[in-house]
């Protein structure tokens, strides 16, 4: 179970800045107008530097979303928004907080992205065709598909580790070849989000069932080198689940005071995630001495 809880760190980080490689793929003018609106709120949440503020503001966009996506309900680029929206809000405010609120939340995350996915060609009869139909899917996607790709991944995963039930982790090898396409496609998308995802995942596992501390460090550096290292929140993972797992306190420390440390990027759509960043470093570290 805990394995899985380090994996939604992952996803929770990707849903704050999922925007970075979205694009809108309405095809009527009424409906493009509509997903550029969500998307501009979007964009306006993930900018904002007030997490209480981005917080209080999110449920009435979340509710705004659903209106729209039920006026357009084969509206893809809609869908990716909504399922964007839902991981943002359960992924940076809710998981730790209300489990139970969570899952609802993520389940919705999850359906929109997977509605999206069964729009695309030939993703209906992937997704119900088991997991070799789905792998002959993936392999016919292209570079403009990675939008896709990675929002039904990060909300697919969002559930799974929120639901957290064997049947549940029993949907994340389909999680798994999604973000390897991405990164097979354009490892770029999201600043890198789907190589911060395989270095949580190479740093939790145990040894002999996948852990490779090598995988981890060469996925996050590589994240590191995509955004410049102004994803904040990428460093503060990087602190928790590699150095941790490495048994490394000076790395651990030094990582937390430089995100705590580190200027505002002027990059905006990383400004949220980087203040709460910055609360979950100053957390962290003060956990130094339990961990090491």
């Amino acid at each position: 179970m805990q394995r899985f809880g380090h994996l939604a760190a992952a996803c929770a980080v990707s849903a704050l800045v999922a925007t970075a490689c979205g694009c809108s793929l309405a095809k009527r003018p009424a409906q493009r107008m509509i997903a550029t609106f969500s998307t501009n709120v979007m964009e306006a949440m993930t900018s904002h530097p007030d997490p209480q503020t981005a917080r209080e503001a999110a449920p009435a966009f979340l509710v705004m979303i659903d209106g729209m996506i039920r006026s357009a309900p084969d509206d893809a680029g809609l869908l990716l928004s909504g399922a964007r929206a839902y991981s943002l809000f359960a992924g940076g405010f809710i998981d730790e907080q209300d489990p139970s609120r969570s899952i609802l939340l993520h389940a919705q995350a999850k359906d929109y992205a997977l509605r999206a996915l069964r729009l695309s060609e030939g993703g209906a009869a992937a997704l119900a065709g088991g997991f070799d139909a789905f792998e002959a899917y993936l392999d016919r996607a292209s570079q403009a598909d990675v939008p896709l790709l990675y929002t039904a991944a990060t909300a697919w995963l969002g559930w799974i580790t929120a639901e957290g039930s064997q049947n549940a982790r029993a949907d994340l090898p389909y999680v798994r070849i999604l973000l390897e396409r991405c990164l097979a496609l354009d490892d770029t998308c999201d600043g890198g989000g789907a190589h911060v995802f395989f270095g949580v995942y190479y740093a939790v596992q145990p040894p002999g069932f996948g852990g490779d501390l090598e995988k981890s460090r060469a996925h996050f550096d590589r994240a590191f080198a995509i955004n410049g290292g102004t994803n904040l929140m990428h460093k503060v993972l990087f602190a928790r689940y590699y150095a941790r797992q490495a048994f490394d306190r000076d790395l651990f420390v030094t990582t937390l005071e430089q995100v705590l440390a580190a200027p505002d990027s002027g990059d905006p759509r990383y400004r949220l995630s980087n203040e709460l960043a910055r609360q979950r470093a100053k957390k962290l570290i003060g956990l130094a001495d339990s961990y090491f």
